[in-house]
């Protein structure tokens, strides 16, 4: 389930067996909590539950772009389950974001910065769209910022350079 409270958005709050058993922030001390204990406290400060509209089973397919398979789902921590819209491969970093490949059709990909939201940056410092360095996963929200589903980021293997190639680039360097 997910809680709204009216100082934070939703957040979500997973039970099993009437006990918490995962809690994101700023909830995450109710772990170990019951269930009633947590909607009694949700009544005194008037939060709001609801069922998380992100998951897989309560997603109808009509919310979802066309070719999403149901059957494959990723689990993530904020958000819960939600389930793979496609696979981005070969994913690797360049001067302005980071570009991939789509699994699905094999068209290549640009990922950088809406330039609708650069104009409060200065046009000789503009953000730099990266990868997220911890997940494996990207999640993509609707227009009202809803998670409706995940896309998988396969990273590009990095290049092996061998220690004399890089003794030899070193000299190289040195000697120019």
């Amino acid at each position: 389930m997910q809680i709204i409270g009216k100082d934070f958005g939703p957040v979500l709050v997973q039970a099993k067996d009437g006990v918490i058993v995962a809690a994101a922030r700023p909830v995450s001390y109710m772990r170990g909590w019951s269930l009633a204990r947590v909607l009694a406290l949700a009544g005194r400060w008037q939060w709001r539950l609801s069922s998380p509209i992100s998951s897989a089973s309560s997603l109808n397919s009509a919310s979802l772009p066309k070719g999403t398979d149901m059957t494959e789902t990723m689990m993530t921590f904020i958000n819960g389950e939600l389930p793979v819209l496609d696979t981005w491969l070969d994913c690797r970093h360049t001067k302005i974001g980071w570009t991939a490949t789509r699994k699905s059709d094999g068209a290549k990909l640009d990922i950088t910065y809406d330039p609708s939201l650069l104009s409060c940056y200065p046009p000789d410092a503009p953000p730099i769209a990266r990868m997220p360095a911890d997940k494996d996963y990207v999640t993509i929200k609707d227009e009202r910022g809803w998670p409706i589903g995940v896309v998988r980021i396969e990273r590009a293997p990095l290049p092996f350079v061998s220690r004399k190639a890089r003794r030899g680039k070193a000299r190289a360097a040195r000697a120019a």
